[in-house]
């Protein structure tokens, strides 16, 4: 270990002692002789080893006050950057950890007084405890006539219109905003009746309100439209989001706050930003949006009065700083996916995939982690100049559960959709900033939807407690713009149980996962037993989480194990927000696992550990978090994209239908692992605010076992319309499932609901009984996602009702997802192959199909042929093997045959074959000489290897791509790891990677070379200066790495005092201790 000691009296004695030697140079120096050259050669005087320790036992007690690790770097000339020595090796440190002394924070308390910023997490306290103000309208106020603000429910229609604000300033339109609220009905062309009498339209308010900008002669000409009920001024305080008011009312006027605020013409965005620059507040950005402008600023809580009587401004509401969803353990495959990727090859190849997060390894597609290789389409580095790698390592991992296509691990780490490419955004700062996301998302959204990606993964989010914020109403408008690209956003980990109860609160869904066109992701537990790696060990209960989780069934529950084991049941990450959303949307939308999950490890952040390093391989570590869970739930979208464009048809699918897909898909995991007791976990009503819909359920929401689906994209009805859609149950007594999206107008600034457009979906059996969406008794007048499930449908004929039941905003796009035991034809999924080895017995054809019931009865067949043209062709029917496997043998064929084949499934009145368009159209294989591949190791056969150790057989010809584990844990401190490969016959000689390419021509034998690796653990006192392990061959010579000569702790500067090996200082008790230390045996584990 590296030890440290205070350097406060250790730079005082040094800067007296060097300055006295510089008296004369400093005194009659040359141009060309600097002063702190002259300080570098008076430190290059003093025997550096010995001179730190010895000055401070000489000066102890002895204080000076440094300004900054910049100032200490330029005067002593060791070159310590200014972030210091937790940006230099990218890790979060404890608060004893080495770190700079600039940015410290003060109390709150102190803040306040001097006009600073309010802490964020004491601003995080008070945002989970605050409880909204209640809003109950009258009950004789029929709904109908009902606003529905923010801030508090209007019925001008029936009170008559409130005063308005005699100091409200109008906007440089000289208009200011008002309430506009119809009667019964308003006619179609009232749009352009209200803007013809001189409004400005801003936004639906519900109900059958509009949120309006007039100038005085506009409000008289608009009153008097015949369909116009009333004329409501919509008051300054509508325009304060009752957190912000409350801050307002209870905290210092001078005290600072992040504020998003939104204006109603995207030009007034500047001309508020100089205002609020004027008045004392600091401006951090300014956009102006497609339809309104955002400032977002640092503002005296003096200031929000003022603000909100400008006519220009729309809404004011507090702007916590995204940060990312890891600060917990997470991980899991519960979703389904490995049999959509080997039984129907749905694994996203030729999809593309947008992910904004930290940084992607190295920066560089030249050398990147060989899970990425050939993967990254694009990158952009939005927060550093040029620089997109990944000093923290969130954002590799994301990636990895995303994209990664296990590469350094023989295909058992891969993320979801491992065939997909991916466009990859760096938008996180060396200092953990998000500034990269930008100002407005849609920004951010489009860069990557311009690159090509329909889907985009994003781990990150602000806890607002279920509010609908500006960047939710972003995500939004990007949506309602571009309605075939779908973002996935994080929930949050805010999950807690504050009131002791024994379950986790409601209501603290993050943003933008509040949107409504998002998919939002919760974390379930992933089934790792306890001890297994990562944070498996770990109960709820334990340090620093004890205070969210304090009483039973959640304190001793496992991370990563379920609490109900005889049967296994699964259950909630207990940190995974839950909902619902404010205005009462469920939220999430669905969930993954999100605890200890397994993936890519960057190379460039020297303490991306995470929560703890994979035993196989040091190339792969857990983590944890709902960020964990989006990036295979964004992964799996991806499979539903490639799904409906290749399967079904859809030719470009909307974000509507992946979101139906996904949902209607789902499986719920109720009761959770807490039992049927008061503290049940997950609710048996679905859907519901802990789940959602449920877990992903990838292979059963596009192939489910006895089952079909079928898919209607962009259904949306206008308004008092229906759309019908007919199916037929061919078989009684299955789940008939029936989802319906939409991608909906983003919500006005200040409106109490954010749903604009209200569609229904309902469902009509055969007996002409109606079924409701949600488990409900009537429409949904809340949610842009609903579902109806029929748990044993009767066969019959089914009508599926899209009603439009209030469209103010047209264009809306709506899809429907229908899965259950109906009419439709097979499904056929058949992978050719180029060669099969002759002489080595009959050839296999293997292929999936899917239909209601085994097609056992010669209705599945393969016709095969040897002629040029393949005529006659000879047939053989498949035979099932169970779910959808099925199976059919060609004779065995001489070397140098050309095979050609068919499939084909007829059950009436269908015929589907594979390919489309046989027999014009075929499959073909070429019969080669078979040829033997063997796979050995030395000393040992370790580690993981692909293709496995052994013998193998197949044709000539084929190309052999052949991988290790580059290094596997054997035990604490001790590893294997991979040097190269000898090869023979086709593998080429000899090689010092871990991977090899070759074209097997011949009989091969493949020899992998391992060594025993023992590490060299390097670590300082305190924590942060150093933190790694370095690895070097049982009995080998070792040193450490060259460690900082100073360094802060806290606001205390520490130099360099001796490294230690095994706990003794290093080389001796007397002698002076090098940087860094040198000549270590290496005889086993050892610790520095």
């Amino acid at each position: 270990m590296k030890k440290w000691v205070p350097a406060a009296a250790v730079l005082f004695a040094l800067a007296c002692a060097v300055l006295w030697q510089l008296r004369p140079r400093l005194a009659h120096r040359s141009p060309s002789a600097a002063p702190d050259a002259g300080l570098a050669e008076a430190l290059r005087t003093i025997p550096r080893p010995t001179l730190f320790a010895a000055v401070s036992n000489r000066l102890a007690g002895s204080t000076i006050t440094l300004q900054s690790s910049t100032a200490l770097a330029g005067r002593v000339g060791t070159g310590l950057p200014s972030t210091a020595l937790a940006g230099r090796v990218g890790t979060r440190l404890p608060s004893t950890a080495l770190v700079p002394s600039v940015g410290t924070r003060l109390p709150s308390t102190a803040l306040a007084a001097v006009g600073a910023e309010i802490d964020a997490d004491w601003l995080r306290r008070e945002r989970a405890r605050f409880v909204p103000p209640s809003v109950h309208p009258r009950d004789e106020v029929p709904p109908s006539l009902r606003i529905r603000l923010a801030t508090r429910v209007a019925a001008p229609s029936v009170d008559g219109p409130s005063p308005a604000d005699p100091a409200a300033i109008p906007s440089p339109r000289g208009t200011l905003p008002f309430v506009l609220q119809f009667g019964s009905a308003a006619p179609r062309d009232w749009r352009g009746r209200v803007e013809t009498a001189g409004g400005i339209l801003r936004g639906y308010l519900p109900n059958r309100a509009w949120l309006v900008e007039l100038d005085p002669a506009a409000r008289t000409a608009v009153a008097a439209l015949p369909f116009v009920a009333a004329v409501e001024p919509y008051q300054p305080s509508d325009k304060v989001q009752p957190f912000v008011a409350h801050l307002a009312a209870t905290r210092e006027p001078a005290a600072r706050v992040p504020l998003a605020i939104q204006t109603f013409e995207p030009a007034d965005a500047e001309r508020l930003a100089e205002r609020i620059c004027r008045e004392g507040g600091t401006v951090e950005s300014v956009a102006a949006g497609r339809r309104w402008g955002t400032v977002r600023a640092a503002v005296p809580l003096r200031l929000v009065a003022g603000l909100s009587r400008l006519g220009g401004v729309q809404w004011i509401e507090d702007d916590p700083r995204p940060r990312f969803y890891n600060d917990l353990a997470a991980a899991g495959p519960h979703l389904n996916a490995t049999n959509a990727w080997a039984r129907w090859g749905l694994t996203g190849s030729g999809q593309i995939v947008g992910h904004a997060d930290t940084g992607l390894d190295i920066g560089a597609t030249n050398g990147i982690h060989p899970d990425f290789s050939g993967r990254v389409l694009a990158a952009f580095a939005r927060a550093r100049s040029n620089d997109w790698s990944d000093a923290d390592g969130h954002g590799t991992h994301t990636a990895g559960s995303l994209v990664g296509d296990g590469a350094m691990s023989g295909g058992r780490y891969c993320g979801m959709a491992h065939g997909a490419s991916l466009v990859h955004q760096s938008v996180g700062r060396a200092d953990g900033g998000l500034t990269g996301l930008g100002t407005n998302l849609n920004e951010l959204l489009l860069q990557a939807y311009e690159a090509g990606a329909r889907v985009h993964s994003d781990s990150w989010g602000t806890d607002s407690a279920g509010e609908y914020t500006t960047r939710s109403r972003e995500a939004d408008e990007f949506a309602w713009d571009h309605p075939d690209h779908l973002t996935v956003f994080a929930v949050g980990n805010a999950g807690a149980d504050g009131d002791t109860n024994g379950v986790i609160d409601t209501g603290t869904v993050g943003s933008p996962a509040t949107a409504k066109n998002v998919l939002a992701v919760g974390a379930t537990e992933n089934d790792r037993p306890p001890g297994s790696g990562g944070y498996t060990a770990y109960e709820y209960g334990t340090g620093s989480w004890l205070p969210d989780y304090p009483v039973n069934p959640i304190r001793d529950d496992w991370v990563s194990w379920s609490a109900t084991t005889n049967p296994y049941a699964q259950g909630m990450a207990a940190f995974s927000s839950r909902g619902p959303a404010t205005d009462g949307r469920i939220k999430p939308d669905v969930v993954a696992p999100g605890t200890d999950i397994l993936s890519c490890r960057s190379r460039v952040a020297s303490n991306s550990a995470g929560w703890g390093v994979a035993p196989e391989s040091t190339n792969y570590v857990f983590n944890g978090g709902t960020s964990m869970a989006t990036p295979l739930a964004a992964g799996a979208a991806v499979l539903m994209r490639q799904y409906a464009m290749e399967r079904a048809g859809v030719t470009n699918p909307s974000a509507a239908l992946l979101k139906a897909m996904l949902v209607g898909g789902a499986r719920s995991l109720a009761p959770g692992q807490y039992g049927t007791n008061a503290t049940q976990e997950i609710p048996f009503a679905s859907p519901n605010a802990v789940e959602g819909w449920g877990q992903i359920d990838v292979e059963g929401a596009v192939y489910p076992d006895g089952r079909l689906v079928r898919l209607f994209d962009r259904v949306a009805p206008a308004e008092d319309e229906t759309n019908t859609l007919a199916v037929t149950v061919a078989e009684a007594g299955r789940t008939l499932d029936v989802a319906l999206s939409w991608i909906d107008f983003p919500a006005a600034a200040g409106a109490g609901a954010t749903l604009v457009d209200d569609f229904d979906v309902e469902v009509v059996d055969p007996t002409g009984a109606v079924w409701f969406a949600n488990g409900g008794s009537g429409p949904d007048r809340t949610n842009t996602v609903e579902t109806i499930r029929l748990p044993a449908a009767a066969a019959g004929a089914y009508e599926i009702r899209i009603i439009g039941a209030s469209v103010p905003e047209t264009g809306a796009v709506a899809a429907v997802y229908v899965r259950g035991a109906i009419e439709g034809p097979p499904q056929i999924h058949h992978v050719p192959a180029d060669f099969r080895p002759g002489g080595a017995g009959d050839f296999t054809v293997e292929a999936a199909i899917q239909s209601l019931g085994p097609l056992t009865n010669g209705e599945a067949r393969l016709y095969w042929s040897t002629n040029d043209p393949p005529d006659p062709w000879s047939v053989t029917n498949f035979e099932w093997f169970g779910v959808a496997d099925y199976r059919a043998v060609i004779p065995d064929q001489p070397p140098g045959t050309t095979v050609r084949y068919y499939l084909q499934a007829d059950p009436a009145p269908y015929d589907v074959r594979s390919p489309t368009n046989a027999p014009d159209a075929f499959h073909s294989f070429q019969v080669r000489h078979a040829v033997s591949l063997v796979v050995t190791g030395l000393p040992f056969e370790a580690g993981m290897v692909s293709p496995g150790y052994g013998v193998h057989a197949g044709p000539s010809g084929t190309v052999v791509r052949a991988a290790a584990t580059p290094a596997y844990s054997v035990s604490n401190g001790v590893r294997m790891a991979c040097l190269g490969w000898t090869g023979t016959g086709s593998v080429p000689a000899t090689g010092d990677t871990f991977q090899v390419e070759f074209d097997w021509e011949s009989d091969s034998v493949l020899t992998w070379l391992w060594r025993e690796e023992v590490g060299l653990a390097q670590s300082s006192e305190p924590q942060g200066a150093i933190d790694m392990t370095t690895w070097h061959a049982r009995g080998a010579v070792a040193a450490t790495e060259t460690t900082w000569a100073l360094a802060w702790a806290g606001s205390d500067p520490y130099a360099f005092a001796q490294w230690s090996v095994d706990g003794a200082r290093w080389p001796d008790a007397t002698s002076p201790s090098p940087n860094p230390a040198t000549n270590i045996v290496m005889t086993g584990p050892r610790t520095a």
